[in-house]
């Protein structure tokens, strides 16, 4: 059996690597790394990948070695090829220019390639990710094994404080969450909210986003980065490794490419600065007692949206969707993020957006919470905002795929009747979840979920040990691999 392993890159999440190696007997595994690679001890057969080498295609390796494409691996690819081109916007960096779209099709072709060859030629037996792969080579990699039938095994660390889905498929997320919460509304049918006990981590996240006022998310306690010249060309001097200096400096050219490179970024961050004030420009304080829809938008290039929204990943597209199906009485408030890096942004996606009549602008640092309680329903493709519309008593209408899906008030949407429909009865009949709607959802995630943290960044707002963590995610990982192995 072979193993293709995909994050957990951390030394402390390395317990979790070793639990499962040890519990199966693997002979080649395949890692992804970043600075720091897994020793083990018994005869396994390790196979290191940098993520710096992946993010540039750089396998180091013979192609003429490597089984050319067919066709029926590249048509069938062909979905996975759109939202891979469009990752690779998470990876221009400072000190690249934008790549082209052939040199995305480069790069992609090249993931595709290879690891073809790996997966159809090393009978891998699973493919297992700390997260749901959005890197680019790791959904290629993924699409891949669904396209071979090798099963996959994800994890996800949901905005609920120590709570880590696990799933097989990003689109369905966790199928067992809504199969639970079935079966958790018959058995509370006829018990009271206040008879449902939860979980101190559900507790507590029930009690915080119900507050007329909930206090910030801790990811959402940052300052955006000052940015000017010194701020851009400083992070590119610091890159620079002592041993390559001497390069450089027998090589000018390289250095005035860098330089050159910088300068164009920072005329980017000039031209984002005129796209913010655009949007400003644009922004009016929003009347409340108007009727209306809320779209906060996605933070993007991330995760979120790509893959997670599908083919909604333009969020373009899911304003135009919901402003046909409105009356036009009815107002769509769009909310940029506050954080949203404007290089990665468009002025035509703006003004996109506003000659769709409904749509108003919403400031940026206007309270996100009141735009939610005083709406007829919130509009997200996979955003926390929609968790909380739910904790708030609204419905919300979902373009993507999230750990909330299967709850009480949420409406999937894929195509303009079932938008229609859906606005339709909301407009007319007002349904709201409820408190215990939601109060059941959590019962079912509770029984359904991993309690502790695989993000890291997760530490600071948790209440689970690293050990009992690890010790939590290595028993969910070992039975549920142990359950598709035995398949």
């Amino acid at each position: 059996m072979n193993i293709i392993i995909n994050g957990f890159h951390d030394r402390l999440l390395f317990p979790v690597l070793h639990e499962i190696l040890n519990k199966f007997p693997f002979k080649n595994v395949y890692l992804t790394y970043t600075t720091n690679r897994i020793s083990f001890s018994r005869n396994v057969c390790l196979n290191f990948y940098k993520v710096e080498d992946l993010a540039r295609a750089d396998y180091q390796v013979d192609w003429n070695s490597i089984t050319p494409l067919s066709k029926k691996i590249l048509d069938s690819m062909s979905e996975c090829e759109v939202m891979a081109l469009r990752m690779m916007d998470r990876h221009t960096i400072s000190i690249e220019p934008l790549l082209t779209y052939n040199e995305r099709k480069r790069l992609y072709l090249r993931h595709l390639r290879y690891w073809n060859h790996i997966i159809s030629t090393g009978k891998i037996s699973l493919f297992l990710s700390s997260n749901i792969p959005h890197e680019v080579y790791d959904f290629i990699i993924y699409s891949l094994c669904k396209i071979y039938k090798i099963p996959t095994l994800l994890l996800y660390q949901t905005c609920i404080s120590d709570t880590i889905s696990v799933m097989n498929d990003w689109q369905t997320q966790n199928i067992k969450t809504g199969q639970v919460f079935l079966k958790v509304q018959k058995e509370f049918k006829y018990k009271g909210g206040t008879q449902l006990e939860l979980e101190n981590r559900f507790q507590y996240d029930f009690d915080k986003n119900t507050l007329i006022r909930p206090k910030t998310r801790f990811e959402m306690r940052r300052k955006k980065q000052r940015v000017d010249i010194i701020n851009v060309l400083l992070p590119l001097i610091f890159k620079i490794r002592p041993k390559h200096w001497a390069t450089l400096l027998k090589s000018p050219r390289l250095i005035m490419v860098g330089i050159r490179n910088e300068f164009r970024y920072y005329s980017a961050i000039q031209r984002s600065k005129k796209l913010a004030k655009f949007y400003d420009r644009h922004a009016e304080i929003p009347d409340l007692k108007q009727k209306y829809i809320y779209f906060p938008l996605h933070l993007q290039p991330e995760l979120s949206t790509a893959p997670m929204a599908g083919s909604f990943v333009d969020q373009l597209l899911i304003t135009q969707m919901v402003g046909y199906s409105l009356p036009k009485n009815v107002y769509i408030y769009v909310k940029e993020n506050p954080f949203q890096d404007f290089t990665k942004r468009e002025l035509n996606f703006y003004q996109d957006l506003l000659d769709i009549p409904q749509v108003r602008f919403v400031p940026m640092n206007f309270d996100t919470y009141e735009l939610t309680d005083h709406s007829i329903a919130l509009v997200t493709a996979t955003g926390t905002a929609g968790l909380e519309a739910l904790y708030r008593g609204k419905p919300v209408l979902l373009f993507g795929s999230i750990f909330y899906q299967y709850a009480k008030g949420v409406y999937r949407i894929s195509n303009n009747d079932v938008c229609k429909q859906t606005l339709t009865a909301i407009l007319k009949h007002k349904t709201s979840p409820t408190t215990q709607d939601i109060k059941l959802y959590l019962k079912s995630l509770e029984r359904t979920t991993i309690n502790g943290y695989i993000d890291l960044d997760y530490k600071k707002d948790t209440k689970v040990s690293q050990k009992v963590s690890n010790s939590n995610i290595s028993k969910a990982l070992i039975n549920e691999i142990a359950k598709m192995l035995r398949k």
